[in-house]
């Protein structure tokens, strides 16, 4: 990061590919759409090169740091577009392409997502980073901006939240 934080273009490629899978899978399970998550991802790598200088090795980690501004961009987003999952979700399921059994999977991921888009904002970011993508808990108290015994405390609420909307759909 210091070779970015002087210019260094090769050293800021190294760190795009090693981020820009990850940082997009992230960005699509929060806006619920991939290429609006792929334009995000862009914008923050961009961010990342234009304020390198304010990255402090001493105060966080890169990972932590570069995914604190992915999520606050994927938020930002959110809260201009209100976007409706059911209206943008890039995965339509088309019954004819499935046999009946990827059907039922399918629409069991379509109503998890769902569930999750309608969790408040740091909670749907907390679930994302830890059960998605193995964060840790330390990590994802730093994105965030919460203590970790918040996050651990915000897990929980969103487990049980999730679980009592699965039961009412009749998946667990």
């Amino acid at each position: 990061m210091i070779s970015i934080q002087n210019g260094n273009h090769p050293a800021f490629k190294i760190i795009v590919k090693k981020y820009l899978n990850q940082a997009v899978r992230v960005a699509t399970r929060i806006v619920s759409n991939k290429s609006i998550a792929e334009e995000i991802v862009q914008e923050t790598f961009l961010k990342v090169w234009e304020r390198a200088n304010l990255w402090e090795k001493r105060k966080s980690k890169f990972k932590t740091w570069f995914f604190r501004i992915l999520k606050n961009a994927c938020l930002d987003f959110l809260r201009k577009k209100s976007l409706d999952f059911t209206e943008n979700n890039q995965n339509i399921i088309d019954a004819s392409q499935y046999n009946e059994i990827n059907l039922i999977e399918k629409q069991t991921a379509f109503i998890v997502q769902k569930e999750i888009n309608n969790l408040k904002q740091n909670h749907k970011a907390a679930l994302i980073f830890f059960y998605y993508e193995g964060f840790k808990i330390r990590e994802i108290a730093e994105i965030i901006g919460k203590s970790e015994k918040a996050i651990e405390s915000i897990l929980i609420q969103s487990r049980k939240k999730l679980k009592k909307k699965l039961k009412n759909h009749k998946l667990l």
